[in-house]
């Protein structure tokens, strides 16, 4: 799976736009998140369910989506390494990491 690019409203994977925010699972399954500017203990419990190694977290192309403390606390606790960054620069390192296991929530918008 590649990301091919991201602009305000989308995001293009294997060469399909998706014009909403986007949850990458570790099976390479693609669902649409609902597009908020927090990332939740809810979501992370969501996105998770298939056990990464890593999640990367896209928080916007201007980097508004917050991330709860709960969320940093509960990944150390899994073991999981977070890669948070600016939607652009995110699907970068998801790119370079595709070959880990890895689960990825993408925000689109500011």
């Amino acid at each position: 799976m590649i990301i091919n690019s991201t602009s305000f409203r989308s995001i293009t994977i294997d060469n399909k736009e998706y014009p909403y925010d986007v949850w990458i699972f570790v099976d390479g399954s693609i669902k649409e998140r609902n597009r908020n500017h927090e990332f939740t203990i809810e979501e992370f419990e969501i996105i998770t369910k298939g056990n990464p190694n890593i999640l990367i977290i896209g928080t916007g192309q201007y980097g508004v989506v917050q991330i709860k403390e709960e969320v940093i606390k509960k990944a150390e606790e899994k073991g999981i390494e977070l890669v948070i960054d600016k939607t652009p620069i995110a699907i970068k390192k998801f790119n370079e990491l595709k070959d880990k296991k890895i689960a990825a929530a993408m925000h689109t918008t500011c």
